[in-house]
């Protein structure tokens, strides 16, 4: 029988160390979007697809912590979709009108209005350009394909309970579909034009779906840790992911621009069960209580973000003292209103459930 299954109703910890491993990427995202130098490597597209890959391992093991997340039914993809869609939309939604008065031109052609309700319907990652998904607040593509993952959730839940064979299998499967969508829109774009390899939902879906298959390994992994001794556990998983850290550095600065970012997910897998174990000093690093809190406003940040620093920017705010102090206000700025709308967001939802 297959491990997840004798552990399904067992307690189950949460996993911040991994909360902690989409901090430092969302601050690495802010990286990218500031007026700051950066590596020659694309350090966002990089980001993003970590946390399509978290995001999937977090809601394959949270499924074994709350089983009703894999319920069986047409009307759970609904659901799923509705409930995470309560947590971000309303905030995107305005967000994108903010960026349609304070960053646009204000000129309403039949472009602009598409573009507009697509944004709205969270429907913008489904068009092949750029200027369309990208349009507004160019972060929200992020949202809208991973709104399809979550509407997949309840299918893809239900591969991780079978045996350990055909998860691997689904892995391979996942990962070379992934790259033949790529080589496609790569050696034949005007046949496959009609979808982007870079925000296309299917194909970050097949990433996010990799992060759910990496919970049983992960499981297997975790297993023969804990039957270490304690410190020699600690001693070797420091050492481990201080390495694995090391040629993660050297793979993006060096590699990464040399190959397709479809060869690029089995890279991140290691890493996230390194830091799922927790037992590693660096993993336990990121389980402290900050990025604990940084995760509680995750969406607000990545959504708020990358608005702040262009208001910044085409308004010319601070643009006169040195560039480190000013990307700092601008994140402290960011950080700030995130919080705000995070407690605004928590209000209200306590006082629906009060009337």
């Amino acid at each position: 029988m297959n491990q997840l299954s004798d552990r399904k109703t067992t307690y189950l910890p949460r996993i911040d160390s991994i909360t902690g491993l989409k901090a430092v990427a969302l601050l690495m995202i802010f990286w990218w979007h500031a007026p700051i130098s950066k590596p020659d490597f694309d350090i966002g597209a990089q980001m993003c697809q970590l946390l399509f890959i978290c995001s999937g391992f977090l809601t394959g093991y949270s499924s074994l912590r709350k089983p009703d997340i894999a319920e069986r039914s047409w009307k759970a993809p609904f659901r799923f979709c509705l409930k995470k869609l309560k947590a971000f939309w309303p905030l995107h939604a305005l967000f994108t009108l903010l960026w349609l008065v304070f960053l646009s031109n204000l000129v309403f052609t039949h472009g602009t209005v598409i573009n507009l309700i697509l944004n709205l319907l969270l429907l913008q990652a489904w068009h092949p350009d750029p200027d369309v998904y990208m349009s507004f607040n160019g972060v929200s593509w992020f949202l809208s394909a991973l709104l399809f993952c979550y509407f997949l959730s309840p299918f893809l839940l239900k591969t991780i309970r079978r045996s350990r064979k055909y998860i691997i299998l689904a892995f391979i499967a996942a990962f070379l579909i992934r790259n033949i969508l790529n080589d496609l829109c790569w050696f034949y774009p005007k046949t496959f034009s009609w979808f982007n390899t870079y925000s296309f939902p299917p194909i970050r879906a097949l990433e996010f779906y990799m992060g759910i298959l990496t919970v049983p390994l992960y499981q297997f992994f975790d297993a023969r840790i804990r039957r270490m001794n304690a410190r020699t556990g600690v001693l070797v998983m420091t050492i481990a992911e201080l390495v694995y850290i090391l040629a993660l550095e050297w793979f993006l600065f060096f590699v990464s621009n040399k190959v397709s970012h479809s060869l690029t997910p089995p890279v991140y897998l290691p890493l996230i069960i390194l830091f799922a174990c927790n037992t590693g000093l660096i993993s336990k690093f990121l389980a402290l209580k900050p990025f604990c809190l940084f995760g509680k406003i995750q969406f607000q940040f990545f959504i708020v973000h990358h608005f702040i620093i262009r208001i910044f920017l085409q308004y010319g705010i601070l643009e006169n003292i040195n560039i480190y102090i000013r990307t700092s206000i601008i994140l402290i700025t960011a950080l700030a209103v995130s919080v705000l709308f995070y407690l605004l967001q928590k209000l209200i939802t306590k006082h629906k459930i009060k009337t």
